[in-house]
């Protein structure tokens, strides 16, 4: 099974730098691969810690769903943010924390973009995302 992954990102592959990056997301992102009991193995995309500011990481999980978002975990924190527009979705945060994620929004949305769109699986529900010009 893991063999048959990499054969079809090879073969859908167009470049070499689209090779080297469907390797550099398995050797990155927090991927897990499980033997099931009929010895065949499965892949489990994790996440990839982004940035870690004042206690604060954001992370960017592998298999996501709409719409492409970022999230925030501390201690007594855990919240999302839309990667598009910065907007708080859902969790637990304190208004200082998320000034703080706000500022950092402001600051690092290509990174986010550019992570979000690293990390996401062939079989994702959710494709890269495209800043709108």
């Amino acid at each position: 099974m893991i063999d048959q992954h990499i054969q079809r990102h090879l073969k859908s592959a167009t470049s070499l730098d689209d090779i080297a990056k469907h390797l550099a997301m398995l050797l990155t992102t927090g991927v897990s691969v499980w033997e099931q009991e009929d010895g065949t193995s499965i892949f489990c995309y994790g996440r990839a810690k982004v940035d870690q500011l004042d206690g604060i990481k954001i992370i960017i999980r592998s298999d996501e769903h709409a719409p492409p978002h970022f999230h925030v975990i501390a201690n007594g924190v855990d919240a999302s943010f839309r990667i598009d527009t910065g907007q708080y979705l859902s969790g637990d945060i304190d208004s200082r924390r998320r000034k703080i994620v706000e500022h950092y929004w402001e600051l690092a949305q290509e990174r986010l973009i550019k992570f979000w769109n690293d990390t996401r699986p062939g079989d994702c529900t959710v494709g890269q995302y495209v800043m709108s010009t």
